[in-house]
């Protein structure tokens, strides 16, 4: 950057601190981690050890974020030249920002319908095709919401997100979640919810309609905060 009398300025360095909350960090299949810095997010690489950029447009403290697709999703992702990530704050905010790997540019796609009277507590999802992702997210008023959304195939076209299923878990909040394609099938689904019952809840369902309770797992002897799933074909 140039100044008017001929002095130039370039930025040598960011610095920002991550809030101390869980689920705020995220690792995505672009290689950058992400995490809320105050009332941003942050972009931080690896490799060389820098924070990229931060990403404003939260009022209130980002208390969450979730890369779709994640590291998990590395092998699914090798052709995609957009990323998207999601955040959220502690006014119960989502944001979906997508980042275009060609040049690098970020951009705010859009705010998702907020339907919540609290905070949202965590996010988990899937990339189900290299347009397509399912994502869910707990919040403290004690649901569970499972979305749905389809990405554009051209940087900076429109994505398209509807509300697949809303489930009411009880007065006990969850705090971690876990979702999943069943093996040998692209449209059965099972998220897994743990939290301040100490119990793990298991759904069931399709794609297209509504999950529903198939058991609950004891054994724990505290609160669940944090949860994944992996299914191994045999």
């Amino acid at each position: 950057m140039h100044s008017d009398n001929g002095v130039e300025v370039k930025r040598v360095f960011t610095g920002v601190g991550c809030n101390r909350i869980v689920n705020n960090v995220s690792w995505g299949a672009s290689g950058f981690v992400s995490f809320g810095a105050h009332n941003a997010v942050a972009i931080f690489s690896p490799k060389s050890a820098q924070i990229l950029t931060t990403l404003p447009g939260h009022n209130a403290v980002v208390n969450c974020t979730y890369w779709l697709p994640t590291t998990k999703f590395f092998f699914k992702a090798k052709q995609l030249e957009q990323h998207y990530l999601l955040s959220r704050d502690a006014y119960g905010v989502i944001i979906l920002w997508e980042l275009s790997l060609v040049d690098g540019k970020w951009r705010q796609v859009c705010r998702l319908p907020q339907s919540h009277k609290k905070g949202v507590t965590c996010i988990n999802g899937i990339l189900v095709s290299q347009n397509e992702a399912l994502f869910a997210y707990a919040s403290s008023d004690d649901s569970v919401c499972l979305w749905e959304v389809v990405f554009s195939l051209a940087s900076g076209g429109e994505c398209k997100i509807s509300c697949l299923d809303s489930i009411s878990v009880g007065s006990k909040s969850m705090v971690a979640l876990s979702l999943a394609e069943l093996p040998r099938s692209n449209v059965q689904l099972v998220l897994a919810m743990g939290g301040l019952d100490n119990k793990i809840h298991l759904y069931c369902g399709r794609r297209t309609g509504k999950l529903v309770q198939a058991c609950d797992l004891k054994g724990h002897t505290d609160w669940i905060g944090i949860w994944t799933s992996r299914y191994l074909q045999g």
